[in-house]
């Protein structure tokens, strides 16, 4: 019989013992210069960027809480598709400037000529992390995003 949980509680996550944590380790290790003093994500490409490790250890795993967190959290995670997480985490400072700061009214009331004209941004200004990824579908989703989060919130 399993115990009941007290009220709010979170059940402890298992964590790899013995043998399977050598595995672990060494699978690790043979795919790049992970050891076991260094962080599990190390493995993965733009470990190395400090904004990454921020965001891994501040952020990665904890909880989200709120509607533009949330809407954030949900535009960057469209935006990465076929990039690195890294790539997305250098340009989010320039996303949150395109889009509002993700405020959900604000991005929905975005038209295509808006999205056109941060796109345009995007090609002509200093690229790099001051630009947004230049996708036109994966911009528009951002506004399109925003009018499905309102239409949800809708109480019709």
């Amino acid at each position: 019989a399993v115990a009941p949980m007290k009220a709010g509680r979170k059940p402890a996550a298992p964590t790899p013992t013995g043998s399977v944590k050598k595995k672990i380790v060494k699978q690790s290790a043979g795919n790049s210069s992970a050891t076991a003093s260094q962080p599990w994500f190390s493995v993965f490409a733009g470990a190395n960027n400090q904004e990454y490790q921020a965001y891994m250890r501040d952020e990665w795993g904890h909880e989200k809480r709120g509607d533009v967190p949330l809407f954030e959290k949900l535009c960057l995670e469209g935006q990465q598709a076929g990039l690195s997480w890294a790539t997305v985490l250098a340009k989010r400072a320039a996303y949150r400037k395109a889009f509002h700061n993700f405020n959900i009214k604000k991005c929905a009331a975005m038209s295509e000529k808006d999205i056109d004209a941060v796109l345009v941004a995007a090609k002509e200004g200093p690229g790099g992390r001051d630009a947004v990824i230049c996708h036109l579908g994966k911009l528009l989703s951002i506004a399109s995003n925003a009018r499905c989060v309102l239409n949800l919130k809708s109480p019709n």
